[in-house]
């Protein structure tokens, strides 16, 4: 008899399980129609206005030198609107966003790293032979057109354009008064990253 009591108990649990395991699957899945975790493409990124049409230019983002690293033999670099880049294309694959290196950098690899309210976006570049586990924080939503939004942690639409010094801009996710200096909060502006196809 107690049996009989457990089984369906057990059945309901299981069945509400399975919808949290296809989510965790897959996290872009949250973000509806459209969503994936990869681009079959590589592409630049452009910073738009939240309110701008698809189709509009928008400031074109690069990776450029962070702030000094305490590893000889890795740097931290930022996406900003830092003219020229080792890195002039961007690819997603499986949550992973890699800046790709130009060939007379192909012995270095990129890391795309964790990121955490008020923080910029940030990159771990290295020697190739180096290995790290990238964060797995990246989505792409791509409307009727194909063009693609570029997600982290599941939203779009915590994206900001920061000013850092000399007028460049640094993209920082969920910008916050209390971050750790390497942005004027007052200078932030909402927008919206696009994935410009090549």
């Amino acid at each position: 008899m107690f049996a009989f009591i457990l089984t369906p108990i057990a059945l309901a649990v299981a069945a509400n399980a399975l919808p949290a395991l296809s989510t965790c699957q897959n996290p872009c899945n949250v973000l509806g129609a459209g969503s994936s975790s990869s681009l079959s493409y590589n592409f630049t990124l452009a910073a738009l206005d939240v309110n701008s049409i698809d189709n509009s230019t928008g400031t074109a983002l690069a990776l450029t030198t962070g702030p000094p690293g305490t590893s000889g033999e890795a740097s931290t670099w930022w996406l900003s609107t830092g003219s020229g880049s080792e890195f002039p294309t961007f690819s997603l694959s499986s949550g992973i966003l890699r800046p790709n290196p130009d060939a007379a950098e192909s012995q270095l690899i990129t890391h795309d790293m964790s990121v955490l309210s008020g923080e910029a976006v940030e990159f771990m570049v290295m020697q190739a032979s180096s290995r790290v586990t990238n964060a797995v924080n990246y989505c792409a939503v791509s409307d009727a057109d194909n063009i693609a939004t570029i997600a982290l942690n599941g939203d779009a639409n915590s994206f900001s354009l920061c000013e850092m010094t000399g007028s460049v801009y640094m993209l920082v996710y969920k910008v916050s008064v209390t971050n750790d200096g390497s942005y004027e909060y007052d200078t932030c502006v909402p927008k919206r990253v696009q994935a410009i196809q090549l």
